[in-house]
């Protein structure tokens, strides 16, 4: 995990992963794979495409929503929420999603039945690879 030195993986985990399954054996090892496996699926999608394509620029909430509604669906892109700094630069994703999660389990399953999100970002900047704030 790129992370690991900065100890974000453990940051994840108190902050995300505490509450993902109590009753799993192994709940670390299951946040973790079902996690990288819903990030290689949007990572394998023209989600990514879209991001790649605008480093160095600006992308709307509407161009991303787009373009999850044509990969995981109509309406996905409504379950996307933008989070941007001060500066307008892009610093997260949140993705509501809704169901069992299995590291076999389609995004698009989990994205139809979650609520809608509000975003207060219309649109951000997309910083090269590197960037240091």
């Amino acid at each position: 995990m790129p992370g690991v030195e900065s100890f974000l993986h453990r940051h994840e985990w108190y902050k995300h992963g505490t509450c993902y399954n109590p009753q799993s054996e192994r709940p670390e090892e299951e946040y973790f794979e079902e996690s990288l496996a819903l990030l290689e699926q949007i990572n394998n999608s023209l989600v990514q495409d879209l991001f790649a394509s605008r480093i160095g620029r600006t992308v709307s909430l509407a161009q991303i929503q787009a373009a999850f509604d044509r990969d995981f669906g109509p309406g996905a892109g409504q379950k996307v929420n933008l989070k941007c700094d001060r500066q307008g630069r892009i610093r997260e994703l949140w993705i509501n999603l809704a169901g069992d999660i299995k590291s076999d389990t389609p995004i698009s399953e989990l994205l139809a039945t979650a609520k809608n999100a509000r975003s207060q970002c219309r649109s951000g900047f997309i910083d090269p690879v590197g960037f240091s704030s």
